[in-house]
């Protein structure tokens, strides 16, 4: 983790879930055949960083440097985004399944 980009574990987390899309992607296309078409790739493409970034925001907080107030700050910022971002794939996700 120290060495990925940004300073909030939400971000690090978020290029975790990014890193872990052509796994994602080879799993659902190849063994699943799950994927229907582009919304619902498109919806797993942004669930997945969602979700990374979610767990590894569960970390703020737990190292010897941090403040409350930085805490704080992560949180207002990263939240609203993992909201929208997982808003975004339910709807393309049910979009995938009707188109």
């Amino acid at each position: 983790m120290p060495w990925l980009p940004g300073r909030a574990f939400a971000a690090k987390g978020a290029w975790l879930g990014v890193a872990l899309l052509p796994a994602a992607a080879a799993y659902g296309l190849v063994l699943t055949h799950c994927w229907t078409g582009w919304p619902t790739a498109a919806a797993w493409g942004i669930l997945i960083p969602v979700v990374a970034s979610f767990m590894a925001m569960n970390f703020t907080g737990s190292t010897p440097i941090t403040s409350l107030s930085g805490v704080r700050r992560e949180m207002r910022v990263a939240v609203p985004l993992q909201v929208a971002g997982a808003v975004v794939a339910v709807v393309l996700w049910l979009v995938g399944l009707f188109v």
